[in-house]
């Protein structure tokens, strides 16, 4: 096959930039496996570029090449079926009521590996599909599935938004049916940037932040674990853990108000929750100086990347491999960026120097620790996919912590392993280390663990554990293991910020301005975020 083209671009300043093919140009097989214009398509949806080859330049003679003269084929109408027939020879036709040439377009609900085959005719005979009449002429269509059709993606969406209503009955709950049924601020804060995408959810936010500070105030700084905190887990929970000053699950203080001004741009709000951020970063640095002032969080209890699938050692832990302390610290780095940003935006001119400062030193004291000469000691998915969102590596490192963590993927046949913490952060670390590609791939799996294999055995809302209910329909732990949590649907701010490319900006808060860069994906077929 001989290709050549360029395009040319005329800027508004009466530039011109030529783009042609030639020697920089790679090519690789597609999803079309045979086509031919009398006979049809065939088309697998399973087939992934694996590998791209250099493509070869040829040196032809181009003399008498002219532009084409023949105008454009573009589609000039959309037809519906009129009717839809069963045959008495058990066959099933679409009447589009009109001779047509064009194709058909259809969604699908097919399993992987599942195939359809269209064929086309122009009459009935004694009641029956018929196409004789076109000789050797096969004009049929084949597809082959490969399960994650944007069909698996709407019904998680439904799924996601069901665990938001139900979770959001007046405070935001883990889950709203077990003996337990708490604003648990882990859950809360992983999902409030979904949960605001989806929803206006300023009053709802604002009363849980409110009831927050009461609890914060009460304990000079350090928010508890469970918003209101029941008079049972002052000082313990169920299960013997502290209940005050837990990372990532405390940092509700300082990230939900952030993703409030993010989403709705209420200085008067982001001014009225200033005062827990504040208080909770300085609690945080107040314990780092009474342990060495190493401007790391390395003390205490903290519930790090939980219920992750990591824990080689302990299978049974509902804690992952991946160090506490590293994201307590990650978070720490966190809670200084954000709080120093909503100082500006208020116009706090001191506080605002102050956690900057304060950021950078947590930052570097984090490199310190945790990288070496081409290595990084937590390296786990969620590990490298922090890092890689948050850029904290040293200078120099980035490529080789993407390559990591796609290497990662790669050794766990690219599936997930990841915790509440690592979710949140694995696909759009994916994204902005170029393995966009990959992440959709992570996505749209059907098997376990992934967020569609809940879809396929018939989940409406979002699961505790990758694998609440097993293949044989099981519940794999009655224990703990709700089947209505939504810390896992927070891929979905995923899909708006880095699918959709629709991200809300500090400069803009409220979207009075935002970024704009989608990242499409062909195998969703097409993603509406209006």
């Amino acid at each position: 096959m001989l290709f050549l083209a360029e395009i040319i671009m005329t800027y508004e300043d009466g530039r011109e930039q030529v783009i042609g093919t030639g020697p920089k140009w790679e090519a690789s097989y597609g999803n079309v496996t045979a086509s031919s214009i009398y006979d049809g398509e065939i088309f697998d949806a399973r087939i992934r570029q694996k590998r791209w080859w250099p493509a070869e330049q040829l040196s032809l003679p181009v003399k008498g090449l002219r532009a084409r003269k023949n105008p454009p084929v573009r589609i000039k109408e959309r037809l519906s079926p009129v009717a839809v027939l069963h045959t008495p020879a058990g066959e099933t036709v679409l009447d589009f009521g009109q001779e047509v040439t064009g194709w058909v377009e259809f969604p699908s609900t097919l399993a992987s590996g599942q195939w359809l085959r269209l064929r086309f005719g122009e009459i009935l005979q004694d009641g029956c599909f018929f196409n004789e009449n076109y000789r050797t002429a096969r004009a049929e269509f084949l597809y082959c599935s490969d399960g994650s059709e944007r069909t698996g993606i709407n019904k998680l969406f439904s799924n996601v938004l069901w665990s938001q209503r139900d979770n959001f009955l007046d405070v935001p709950t883990d889950c709203p049916q077990r003996d337990e049924r708490m604003g648990w601020t882990g859950d809360a804060q992983i999902f409030s940037g979904t949960a605001s995408f989806n929803m206006d959810c300023q009053a709802f936010y604002d009363k849980f932040m409110t009831d927050l500070w009461l609890e914060q105030k009460a304990a000079h700084g350090a928010v508890p674990t469970v918003v209101p905190l029941p008079k049972y887990m002052t000082c313990k929970d169920q299960y013997g853990n502290n209940t005050y000053g837990v990372s990532p699950w405390s940092d509700a203080a300082v990230i939900i108000p952030w993703n409030l001004y993010l989403h709705y741009g209420d200085l008067y709000m982001l001014e009225r929750h200033y005062k827990a951020m504040k208080a909770w970063t300085d609690y945080i640095t107040d314990v780092d100086r009474k342990n060495g002032n190493r401007h790391l969080w390395t003390t205490g209890f903290h519930y790090g990347d939980w219920l992750a699938l990591d824990n080689r050692e302990n299978l049974d832990s509902p804690f992952g491999a991946t160090d506490v302390c590293f994201v307590a610290s990650a978070y720490y780095y966190i809670d200084a960026s954000v709080t120093g940003l909503a100082a500006e935006a208020l116009g706090y001119k001191a506080d605002e120097a102050y956690y900057k400062a304060l950021a950078k030193e947590i930052k570097k004291a984090f490199t310190d620790k945790y990288y070496g000469q081409d290595r990084i000691l937590a390296d786990t998915q969620t590990g490298l996919s922090i890092a890689l969102v948050l850029k904290l590596y040293p200078e120099g490192m980035r490529e080789y912590v993407a390559e990591r963590l796609v290497e990662k993927l790669h050794r766990n046949n690219d599936h997930l392993e990841t915790g509440f913490v690592g979710t949140y952060f694995l696909l759009p670390a994916l994204t902005l280390a170029g393995a966009g590609e990959l992440a959709y791939t992570v996505l749209l799996h059907e098997d376990y663990p992934s967020w569609l294999y809940a879809v396929r055995m018939g989940s409406t809302t979002i699961w505790e554990r990758w694998n609440s209910v097993g293949e044989d329909g099981k519940l794999q732990d009655r224990h703990m293991n709700s089947l209505n949590h939504y810390a896992y649907g927070s891929v979905m701010e995923w899909l708006y910020r880095y699918g959709a490319g629709i991200s809300p900006t500090y400069a803009g808060a409220g979207f009075r301005e935002f970024d704009l860069n989608p990242t499409p994906d062909r195998r969703l077929g097409f993603l509406n975020a209006a």
